[in-house]
């Protein structure tokens, strides 16, 4: 074998050590940390929103979900979580699983207090929709059950989470929306007064 071989099978096999190496890496939407109750996980990729550990979601809609949660942060300076689990981690409700989720990872600390948790488990399959106390005055309990009992579990249970999340991000900008135009109105009042 004279040198110029040489060099082609070096350049050969360099390029099929690269390309084993990139196809052991898993996809950039499911590169963090496992699934930890006590610390949210620090994303490798990106600002990160959707942890899927039940692998209820592709890729794709990950991603799409993710950009949901990005949207309603620029827009409304509101941070929206998705957490899928496999189970309820050895805790004895859903409701307990969020609130230390919640608590624990200080969603919406960074924005004034302002979250939203949307936690689907898979077994058993149930799901829980959490906020902060400064969003109760926008988003009051029926209509937090409303979001909950009639897009999220009936499109979960029905194996379309991903329809469910959509609609409840639907009807959460939509509330936004009409609040934010009512806010805006009473301050026009206001000013006129004065």
């Amino acid at each position: 074998m004279n040198r110029k071989h040489v060099k082609y099978i070096f350049v050969l096999s360099f390029i099929i050590a690269a390309v084993t190496f990139i196809n052991a890496i898993p996809n950039s939407s499911n590169i963090i940390a496992p699934f930890d109750i006590k610390k949210r996980p620090i994303s490798l990729v990106s600002k990160k929103y959707v942890y899927d550990w039940a692998n209820i979601l592709t890729s794709v809609d990950e991603y799409r979900k993710n950009s949901l949660c990005e949207d309603i942060i620029k827009k409304y300076g509101i941070e929206v979580v998705i957490v899928t689990l496999p189970n309820l981690q050895g805790h004895a409700s859903v409701e307990d699983v969020a609130r230390k989720l919640f608590d624990n990872w200080q969603i919406g600390k960074k924005y004034n207090n302002k979250g939203i948790l949307l936690l689907f488990v898979k077994n058993p399959k149930v799901v829980k929709v959490k906020i902060t106390k400064s969003l109760k005055d926008t988003f009051a309990d029926k209509f937090i059950g409303h979001i909950q009992n009639f897009h999220l579990k009936p499109n979960y249970l029905g194996g379309t989470p991903n329809k469910g999340i959509v609609a409840a991000f639907e009807e959460v900008e939509k509330r936004l929306q009409t609040k934010t135009k009512k806010r805006k109105k009473q301050n026009e009042v206001k000013l006129k007064k004065y």
